[in-house]
């Protein structure tokens, strides 16, 4: 069944959205829902919200007001955008019809990045740009006075011949404009900048939905020295009101030597904020007088996300501070979660890394962790604490692995530090993976 995309544009736009349809219709299923005046805007959208797999909308402004007036948007959304190469075709649009131009006359209705200006204009040539309004400001005043304010605007410039020609990103003013013999070029997307949004979206719907068919799974375990009945019931007590105050579609329930809460992706990635924390372990930690360790898994079925699970439980076994950690459905290790020092990686390293690591005498996954932490962290120095503190290492295996790295071209040392002000200085290495592919 082809995907169905909903296309929430201002009447005036269609026709430069319609350029793209035909190249859109081979992917997915299009159905436009024009408006003419911003009371229309929300009544459309909430009537047809059902109808669609996702949405694109004509500029940031329907969106927006989407965004203020109803609430979130739950489902997969973009909006066309401008392109660079979309205001290059505008200079090359108005300079055809107006040979000679001054462009120092010419208004723009939008913000214009300075790098595309000089690529053009000689410094002072370029076009004016927006002053009083602008559709970045516009949350400044009411939205439904923003086209009145617009036109106001424009009028004050052309009847104080200060500007020749306007470039407009309100469509649905054209009409007006030209009732009023107000000469203005459209500001809109080329059939390629669509394009480039719309596939864009279809990239975003598949993406929710493989994500929405995901299962999640929690193990929660109380270390055997705390497990009493008592203790259990205090779980589950807890589970349920967690539950129930934070408004979670869970299923929580007790499998022999520790609980299980089995969910949905979708509630697993609002319970840990993507990924990064974890509200439940927060909660749990702070209202039960016992430790107890978490680990996640996520999967395709329950029986895989159990297993991702298990092994995330065994990272937190082995963690002295027992934080809570994620396994995803493709063997990426998250964690440890409400920690600073979370990272993902993979368990099961590509052969490039598991190549390059047995080369060096480290281990895989001390590897892919490092790889990991120079591609989410961006780190590039690293001292031996660095090691110790995100690696979970000892001191002693920390410089053992910075040796080896060095000895195999892939860290140089830069400078030392003296961190304590007393004893030996510690050596900052400059780490590089570039020969590593992403």
């Amino acid at each position: 069944m082809p995907l169905s995309i909903g296309i929430i544009t201002a009447s005036q736009s269609l026709n430069s959205i319609r350029s793209a349809e035909q190249e859109m219709r081979k992917h997915a299923k299009i159905t436009y829902l024009s408006y003419h005046t911003l009371s229309e805007l929300c009544d459309l959208y909430s009537k047809n919200f059902h109808r669609f797999d996702g949405f694109l909308f004509s500029g940031p402004f329907p969106r927006d007001y989407i965004l203020e007036n109803i609430g979130a948007i739950t489902k997969p959304y973009r909006c066309f955008d401008l392109k660079d190469r979309d205001y290059y075709l505008t200079f090359a649009r108005i300079l055809a019809r107006h040979p000679g131009i001054d462009f120092s006359r010419v208004f723009f209705d939008a913000e214009i990045e300075l790098a595309i200006l000089r690529n053009v204009f000689p410094e002072g040539k370029g076009p004016r740009m927006t002053m009083n309004y602008t559709p970045l400001e516009y949350r400044g005043f009411l939205r439904t006075a923003v086209y009145e304010r617009a036109l106001d605007t424009y009028r004050e410039l052309w009847y104080q011949k200060k500007c020749d020609i306007f470039v407009i990103r309100f469509t649905n003013l054209a009409e007006q404009l030209e009732r009023e013999g107000i000469p203005h070029f459209s500001l809109r997307p080329c059939k390629e900048s669509i394009l480039d949004d719309f596939h864009a979206l279809i990239g975003d719907i598949r993406e929710s939905m493989l994500q929405n068919s995901l299962v999640a799974c929690c193990i929660i375990e109380i270390p055997e020295a705390s497990r009493t009945l008592e203790n259990e019931e205090l779980l589950e007590s807890a589970l349920d009101v967690f539950g129930r105050s934070q408004n979670c579609n869970i299923l929580a329930r007790k499998n022999r030597e520790h609980f299980e809460v089995i969910t949905s992706n979708m509630e697993a990635r609002k319970i840990t904020d993507e990924y990064k924390t974890c509200m439940l372990s927060s909660e749990l930690n702070q209202k039960l007088p016992f430790p107890i360790r978490i680990g996640w898994g996520i999967s395709f079925d329950v029986i895989d996300a159990y297993k991702n699970a298990k092994k995330a439980v065994l990272a937190c076994q082995k963690n002295r501070n027992h934080y809570t950690y994620l396994v995803t459905e493709s063997q990426e290790m998250v964690g440890p979660l409400n920690s600073n020092r979370s990272i993902s990686y993979g368990l099961q390293p590509d052969a490039q890394v598991s190549f390059l690591a047995k080369s060096l005498g480290i281990s895989p996954v001390n590897l892919e962790k490092l790889v990991s932490l120079q591609k989410t962290r961006y780190m590039y120095e690293f001292t031996s604490s660095d090691l110790v503190y995100f690696l979970e290492i000892t001191p002693r295996s920390a410089a053992r692995i910075l040796s080896k790295l060095e000895k195999g071209g892939l860290a140089r040392p830069i400078r030392s530090v003296n961190l304590s002000g007393t004893g030996r200085p510690t050596i900052v290495y400059e780490v590089d993976f570039h020969t590593l592919s992403d």
